[in-house]
């Protein structure tokens, strides 16, 4: 299936259109099951979104249980983690969740992962209702780097990872995320219009790309930001 795409020039369209594709989701959802999971990614791509959804009234986060899809290893108060921006910009401002599963980044870097990977197979080869992604200047998402070990694990659900920079990270595997019913990617910023045309070129020899992987995924939405 063609990925749905969807390019704004405002950040203020950019986000509450996505939020509103997230609300519109999770109420379809609703309709067919008790709750819905769904994992979220840290980037600055995903801030205004998430800022959007916590002013949201009619979405029922009783029912909805919450997921990271990756993060770096680091204590969650630390500056550069994932759980600490999305509780200030979500968690802090909403009602009660069903429940929200992190990373243990207190534990070994292998055993937070091995904890993590273990809750997910718990729920069955179909972890989330919905993944949200973002995308970096070189096609990675979540922590799956071009040319990393992670992109080829074909059987666990989480994994580790290493960014170029050398941070370690915990990260939901491709398995993981194709198994979703749907992928909304988050994109903003110039310097990936080069990669962003890079992934949606089907005749490009590059397969490899983290974020085009991603793209086979069945149902797709990538909401851009071009500035």
């Amino acid at each position: 299936m063609t990925p749905l795409i969807y390019n704004y020039q405002k950040i203020d369209d950019f986000a509450q259109d996505a939020a509103a594709a997230v609300e519109d989701f999770i109420a379809l959802k609703l309709e067919e099951q008790d709750s819905v999971a769904i994992a979220l990614s840290g980037g600055k791509s995903t801030i205004q979104t998430y800022q959007e959804l916590a002013k949201n009234k009619k979405i029922e986060w009783s029912k909805v249980e919450l997921f990271m899809v990756d993060e770096r290893y680091v204590s969650q108060g630390a500056d550069e983690s994932n759980f600490k921006m999305i509780e200030k910009e979500l968690l802090s401002k909403i009602d009660p969740i069903k429940f929200f599963h992190g990373f243990n980044t207190n534990l070994p870097l292998e055993k937070a992962a091995e904890e993590y990977d273990q809750i997910l197979e718990a729920r069955g080869r179909k972890a989330f209702d919905l993944v949200i992604l973002g995308m970096g200047e070189d096609g990675h998402t979540a922590s799956l780097f071009p040319k990393s070990e992670a992109l080829k694990e074909k059987v666990k659900m989480v994994t580790t990872s290493h960014s170029p920079d050398g941070m370690k990270r915990l990260t939901i595997t491709l398995p993981a995320i194709m198994s979703s019913e749907k992928v909304i990617f988050l994109i903003q910023g110039g310097e990936k219009k080069t990669m962003l045309k890079k992934i949606q070129d089907e005749t490009s020899a590059d397969k490899n790309i983290p974020a085009k992987m991603v793209l086979k995924h069945n149902h797709v939405e990538l909401f851009i930001l071009n500035p």
